[in-house]
């Protein structure tokens, strides 16, 4: 994907038109508003088109990672390019992720599964410490399968993507466009309706 070093950032609040509650397991007092929790990187409608455009200026892609699933099976984030993807962070211990599993599942399958349009993926840190409060490998391959859940989990052993995309909430949802550009993120736990309204910010 793209270097965005160089990349002047800007982010602009989208507001969501419904009151929501936003809750999420770390950081709580640090969360935005409801209304102003759903970010985007894209920039006014309006921008002139004289060489870069505003747009273009402000687009930040999401940093490229590798990293196995629950089943070993391998995925690289920039072989996705030209699908739209949904990145889900969550943890075993923390209850709005348990809460809306149900849901991303739901909107797995409702999606065709990884087969069509979009990709959906979550990323977990299994831990082995016995003062962490994640399961290890094993124990979160069992969470997934109690849950029935079937869409793939990223297994971050190290913490490196986590730390990558800058996450200090969970659960945390990126919204990724087809040329790998950022068009938002959600702290908190995701609502059918915020889904919606995030899926409808991609170009």
């Amino acid at each position: 994907m793209k270097n965005n070093t160089k990349i002047s950032i800007k982010v602009i609040t989208l507001l969501i038109a419904m009151s929501l509650f936003l809750t999420a397991c770390a950081d709580t007092a640090n969360q935005p508003e409801a209304s102003e929790s759903v970010t985007s990187t894209a920039a006014p409608a309006n921008s002139e088109s004289t060489g870069t455009t505003e747009a273009e200026k402000n687009e930040v892609f999401a940093p490229d990672f590798t990293l196995l699933d629950q089943n070993g099976v391998e995925h690289t984030l920039s072989d996705y390019l030209g699908k739209k993807i949904i990145i889900n962070f969550w943890a075993s211990w923390c209850g709005p992720c348990k809460a809306e599993l149900p849901l991303l599942q739901e909107y797995f399958l409702e999606q065709g599964a990884n087969g069509g349009e979009l990709i959906m993926l979550g990323v977990a840190n299994p831990s082995e410490d016995a003062l962490s409060q994640e399961k290890d490998l094993e124990g979160l391959k069992d969470f997934i399968e109690e849950n029935e859940l079937e869409y793939p989990t990223l297994m971050d052993h190290t913490g490196v993507v986590f730390g990558s995309y800058a996450v200090s909430a969970l659960p945390t949802t990126f919204f990724i466009d087809t040329d790998g550009s950022l068009v938002g993120y959600f702290p908190g736990a995701l609502t059918r309706e915020i889904i919606d309204y995030a899926m409808g910010q991609f170009k």
